[in-house]
């Protein structure tokens, strides 16, 4: 009996050396280091009503053009300037006769596709008159034409004012074209001497012309409502004129 006593001492006295006393000793776990948190990404706000986007407006002054002939003219033609100067104009176009006289229309557009604004085409053909602070009274879209009889091919522009009530200013700016500067952005060749300026008449319309040497070259303009017409041929400017009422 006094050695199965002694036995089990043993044996708790083992198991205290070589399990419990390790467990005590063994040094305490570390905690790991705390990780401060990511922020958060900011919510993006989201408008209830967002804006509509903006319409893309075209630059370069480019028009919507719409014919101010009430009557078709005899041929309509579209002409690109691969040049915008009173050269390429000229260029874009051929001093033909014709037994049977055409009223031909022509819309040009730059090489981007856009129609030429008034104002541009103007003041190719007559940056004197035609300058910027006149052309700010005149809508953004022109006419312009030409008229081919047995003498020649003439071209004429119509224009129109933005509003009636600057008709008596346009009306005396205008007569700028005849404080004697060149004219000759109006022909497609050389029209020859000019004679003096005269009063005249079209469809019982006044108007006002210049006779040159040239056979049939003429410069002639006038009002019909709120439409200037200038054309280099008087029966062009008839022709103009017989469309536009």
């Amino acid at each position: 009996m006094a050695l199965v006593i002694a036995l089990i001492l043993i044996a708790l006295a083992a198991l205290g050396y070589f399990v419990v006393f390790p467990l005590m000793n063994q040094p305490a776990a570390e905690e790991p280091a705390a990780v401060a948190p990511l922020p958060e990404s900011p919510a993006l706000p989201t408008p209830e009503n967002p804006a509509p986007e903006q319409p893309v407006v075209p630059t370069g002054g480019a028009v919507q053009h719409v014919s101010f002939f009430l009557t078709p003219a005899d041929v309509i033609d579209s002409a690109v300037l691969s040049e915008v100067s009173l050269v390429g104009l000229k260029n874009s176009l051929t001093f033909d006769t014709a037994e049977v006289s055409i009223l031909r229309e022509i819309n040009f557009s730059n090489t981007q596709g856009q129609s030429i604004a008034a104002a541009t085409l103007a003041s190719l053909i007559d940056s004197t008159t035609f300058a910027p602070s006149v052309m700010e009274r005149f809508s953004a879209d022109a006419t312009f034409f030409t008229f081919t009889n047995m003498q020649g091919t003439w071209p004429g522009l119509v224009l129109e004012a933005r509003d009636a009530a600057s008709l008596p200013t346009l009306a005396m700016t205008t007569q700028s074209i005849e404080d004697g500067h060149s004219l000759t952005g109006y022909f497609l060749v050389d029209p020859g001497t000019p004679s003096m300026w005269k009063s005249g008449q079209a469809f019982g319309l006044a108007t006002r012309y210049l006779s040159f040497t040239q056979p049939g070259a003429a410069l002639n303009y006038g009002w019909v409502g709120t439409k200037l017409v200038v054309s280099a041929s008087y029966d062009g400017l008839k022709a103009a004129l017989g469309r536009l009422q």
